[in-house]
């Protein structure tokens, strides 16, 4: 086994570098260093070493390495002793790689375990740790490192995770489960919030048995909510039967045993009892049902009994149904009762025959005393008779029938026979006036005291209706000719010829006076022809008379003419009558209504015209007054544009005004004429505050040149030229001669200014040359030696002097 050349470790076949101190066998050691660079080595292995102290790693091979390398720098062999510092630094790091896989591997370990109790698969995982280990129990740390860091831990948790969801869902389906069911679930749901808290926190031990404690408590509820419907369900069937007059005695006895197995929580012997709780209550009902039959049977035959009906042979069938019903026999129960409803049926039927027979008996008495012929009847009826006594139903059935046909038969004969005589005496009757309504009536009474069994005399009520009719008739014609008289009247009023319609109702009277009522009828019907017609023609009139008075009116306030309250009134009263078809009132009040609508439009138009002319003279005198005040705006514009003051917008307003004129718009030409008007003012008003201003600001000018003593005689009288020409109303030759005053004192000043201008450059020169003189002067006696105490000073104060201007003193200074 060789040796590492470094540390002298053993190094195992087949490794390429040293477990202790990571030396490779290929590498050569070192021969030289620089101490600087092992000073450095040396200082990093240490500071690894108290690292590692902390991090409690065995550093015991690292030390002695550094202890080495600290002896061997002590030599003097520095290519050694960086060799060994390094190797220190690298045997630290193969420690910690060490000690990160065997945590790695322990951590591997512990979750295999996991997963193996949450059932997941784990065959890849298991074989990689298997191979890590291998490889660091072969030294080959960094492989075995890179290996574990490619198991998916996290896989395995994602997929232990997915696992126990999966669980929780299939728990969260049961409980979803019962509570369709009905279950309540209340209980199973907390339990399995629990279980979703702890997947959460990955406490994955407890999810297991919170699930399925879960799934106990749903399918405990989805059972008690199932055996308690059941139970529901039995006891809703027992309470309807008992409803229905059921004994349920035996089935609540199996109800209360059942709800104590439900309180119990033996949810198969609810289900048990419930199914013999319905077996007793379907026995009852049977039971009850059978009873039930045989009453109805008991309560008909009782009930025909009370009719008269011989039903003792039915009640011998019902005593037998009894004793079978307590043999609970329940098919002969129903088979005895029906033999009892059979037997009711067939005396009942007896009974009917017998009662038809004695009602057949007494029609033949009333067809005896109408006349009719029975002889077909009476045979019917005995061999009825002898039917009935000899049981025969079907028999004394049919011959009740025929009974009943030949009395009908005969009674219809009888009735036919009446009534042809009867309509022959109507005929008859005919010629004589009788009116066909009043003949049906006739007709209908007959037939009603037929019904009844009694006779009519035909021929003596026709008499009396004639006689009445002829009575009625005369009383209306006499009522129609009274009308027509007064219609006539009414005709007159209106100035209606009526000459021939007096005539036929004269004629009409005559023939009412003679009975000759058709006659009559006839010219009262021509009369009343005639009057339908003239009132035809008054209501045309009328109407156009009155739509002559609506179309008057509307034209009328069409055209502006306003109606008084008088003439609506008549317009209203006019259709008022016509409304009351008092149409020759509507005439007359239509034709006075026509005049004064158009009495009342003549005055209006004649109101219009007066009022027109009035305003077309105001008119002329407005546009008069306008070309006056335009006149006037014109010539004060022409007179300041000669001042230069601009104006175009007032000509233009004035031009706006005068075409306003012509277009006849008085109003827009006053208020164009009122604005040029306003622009003239506002410019004279301007002129004459500049004028102000201006002679304000020369006032000013005068008293400053008063005060400099520039002021001449002309200039005051200037001043007050422009004043008056201001106060005159002549701002712009105010403003003109205050300019030229302006100018003049400027020009004054201007000259004064230059008097000074230059009598001051004269002192300034002479004063400057006697500087020049007397400082040569005194530059030559200090040349020559000659004592000048106090020029020079008197010279400094005349050369200020001069700087300050002051030409006076520089002359007595110097």
């Amino acid at each position: 086994m060789p040796r590492c050349a470094l540390c002298d470790s053993d190094i195992p076949e087949g490794r390429l570098a040293c477990d202790a101190c990571g030396q490779p066998l290929d590498r050569p050691l070192s021969a030289n260093a620089a101490p600087d660079a092992v000073r450095r080595a040396l200082e990093g292995a240490r500071k690894d070493l108290v690292a590692a102290g902390r991090s409690r790693l065995d550093g015991s091979s690292a030390r002695a390495l550094v202890e080495r390398a600290e002896q061997t720098e002590a030599a003097g062999e520095y290519g050694r002793a960086l060799d060994l510092a390094r190797a220190a630094r690298r045997a630290l790091d193969l420690s910690k790689r060490r000690s990160r896989v065997a945590e790695a591997l322990t951590k591997a370990d512990a979750i295999l375990q996991d997963a193996k109790q949450a059932g997941i698969e784990t065959t890849a995982f298991e074989w990689n740790i298997a191979k890590a280990r291998a490889k660091a129990d072969s030294g080959e740390t960094r492989g075995a490192e890179k290996l574990l860091r490619r198991i998916s831990i996290r896989t395995l948790d994602q997929r232990r995770e997915r696992l126990l969801q999966k669980v929780l869902d299939n728990a969260q389906a049961r409980v979803n489960y019962a509570r369709e069911r009905g279950g309540s679930v209340a209980d199973a749901e907390a339990v399995l919030a629990d279980a979703r808290e702890a997947l959460a926190l990955r406490d994955y031990a407890k999810i297991r048995p919170l699930t399925a404690k879960a799934i106990e408590k749903a399918e405990a509820a989805r059972k008690y909510a199932r055996a308690e419907a059941i139970l529901g369900r039995a006891a809703t069937e027992v309470d309807g039967a008992r409803k229905a007059g059921v004994n349920v005695t035996e089935a609540r006895k199996h109800l209360t045993t059942a709800r104590d197995a439900l309180r119990k929580g033996v949810f198969a012997d609810v289900q048990s009892l419930a199914q013999r709780a319905r077996h007793g209550l379907r026995e009852a009902r049977q039971h009850a049902a059978a009873e039930g039959v045989l009453r109805d049977s008991e309560r008909e035959v009782a009930r025909e009994g009370r009719k008269g009906v011989d039903v003792t042979h039915a009640e011998a069938f019902l005593h037998e149904g009894g004793k079978a019903l307590e043999g609970r026999d329940y098919p002969k129960v129903r088979e005895y009762a029906a033999d009892a409803h059979e037997a009711v049926r067939e005396a009942v039927l007896l009974k009917h025959a017998q009662d038809a027979l004695a009602a057949l008996w007494l029609d033949l008495d009333d067809l005896s005393k109408m006349g009719a012929d029975p002889a077909e009847l009476e045979r019917a009826l005995l061999d009825l008779k002898k039917a009935i006594e000899s049981h025969d139903l079907g028999g004394a059935r049919r011959l009740v029938t025929h009974a009943r046909h030949a009395a009908e038969s005969a009674r219809e004969a009888h009735y036919r026979g009446i009534m042809e005589r009867s309509l022959k005496v109507i005929l008859i009757n005919a010629s004589r006036g009788l009116d066909p309504e009043v003949g049906r009536q006739l007709l209908r009474q007959v037939d009603d005291a037929i019904s009844l069994g009694k006779t009519v005399d035909l021929q003596a009520l026709v008499d009396q209706h004639l006689a009445t009719a002829d009575a009625g008739t005369e009383r209306g014609l006499n009522d129609r000719v009274m009308m027509a008289r007064d219609e006539i009247v009414r005709l007159r009023q209106a100035g209606q010829d009526t000459v021939a319609m007096e005539g036929k109702l004269a004629d009409a009277a005559i023939a009412i006076q003679e009975k000759r009522f058709s006659s009559a009828d006839g010219l009262l019907d021509a009369v009343e022809h005639d009057f339908q017609s003239m009132r035809e023609t008054l209501r045309g009139e009328a109407a156009e008379v009155l739509g002559r008075a609506r179309g008057e009116i509307d034209h009328a306030q069409a055209a502006g003419v306003a109606m008084d309250t008088a003439v609506l009134m008549m317009l209203k009263e006019a259709e008022s009558a016509y409304a009351e078809s008092r149409y020759g009132d509507t005439i007359y009040i239509g034709k006075s209504c026509i005049d004064e609508v158009q009495r009342v439009a003549q005055e209006s138009v004649r109101a219009r015209e007066a009022s027109q002319e009035r305003d077309a003279r105001a008119r002329a005198d407005r546009i008069q007054a306008l070309h006056q005040r335009m006149d006037a705006v014109s010539a004060e514009i022409q007179t300041l544009a000669l001042e230069n003051v601009d104006l175009a917008k007032a000509m233009a307003l004035v031009s706006s005004a005068n075409q306003a004129i012509k277009d006849n718009d008085l109003d827009r030409a006053e208020r164009y004429i009122a604005a040029a008007e306003g622009l003239v003012e506002g410019a004279k008003t301007a002129l004459h505050q500049q004028a102000t201003e201006v002679l304000g600001r020369l006032r000013d000018k005068v008293e400053s040149a008063r005060a400099e003593g520039l002021l001449t005689p002309d200039l005051e009288m200037g001043v007050g030229d422009a004043v008056k020409l201001l106060n005159e109303g002549k701002a712009t030759e105010s403003i003109r001669a205050a300019a030229s005053l302006d100018q003049s004192i400027e020009a004054k000043r201007r000259e004064r200014m230059l008097d000074q201008q230059r009598s001051a450059m004269d002192k300034a020169k002479s004063a400057a040359t006697k500087f020049i003189a007397v400082k040569r002067l005194i530059e030559d006696l200090r040349k020559a030696d000659i004592d000048i105490t106090g020029a020079e000073e008197d010279l400094h104060k005349a050369e200020k002097a001069l700087d300050e201007r002051a030409f006076d003193d520089v002359d007595a200074i110097l």
